[in-house]
């Protein structure tokens, strides 16, 4: 009898510990179910906040690439002279015959006027720079700029290609029409001796 009681009150004792351990097994397999799922929602973002630190470092190198070439092209500016830089923007000494239609988008990409921006117009004077100096002691004309008194005009007119940008161009790659002709030139002089430094 004892034992049987002693068995009763075990197996008595046993089901009701069974209950509260069920209800823990089940709180505990409630909370892994959701713990899942919210690991699925995280983890399932890492890809996209992978994506976005990638965008994010390719913006920053590009910018920094671009802030760099700005950089360059300012230094090279300060180290141009006002000689210098009417030269590379507007004097091509080796195009004698009318050029083809691609002149201008190569010429202006080549001398550095389709960065950072597509200049929207420029004329290239197609005849030696000797001749072209020798204007700055030829007929004396009144400047454009009314703030300027140093211009000159050529006696004879001059082979000269006009570039205007289409306005549909995104930089570097500038697209231009071109209109090739003959006139006379106008430019400003300065220095001993004269030498040009802007085209009018």
């Amino acid at each position: 009898m004892i034992i049987k009681t002693q068995r009763n009150i075990l197996i008595y004792v046993w089901k009701l510990d069974s209950g509260p351990e069920t209800g823990r097994k089940n709180q505990s397999n409630t909370w892994s179910s959701s713990h899942r799922t919210q690991n699925t929602r995280i983890w399932g973002r890492i890809p996209l906040l992978g994506e976005a630190k990638m965008i994010l470092q390719r913006s920053l190198l590009s910018l920094s690439l671009l802030g760099l070439l700005v950089l360059v092209l300012s230094q090279h500016s300060l180290a141009e002279s006002r000689e210098d830089k009417f030269k590379r923007q507007h004097v091509d000494s080796g195009a004698k015959r009318d050029p083809g239609r691609k002149y201008c988008d190569r010429m202006m990409r080549k001398r550095g006027m389709t960065i950072p921006i597509c200049k929207s117009t420029n004329t290239f004077v197609r005849e030696s720079y000797h001749r072209i100096q020798r204007i700055c002691h030829e007929a004396k004309t009144p400047c454009a700029n009314r703030s300027m008194h140093n211009c000159y005009k050529s006696n004879k007119p001059l082979r000269i290609t006009v570039c205007r940008e289409k306005g549909t161009s995104t930089p570097p790659k500038c697209k231009y029409r071109m209109q090739n002709t003959k006139k006379q030139v106008t430019v400003a002089c300065d220095g001993n001796p004269l030498k040009p430094v802007h085209l009018e």
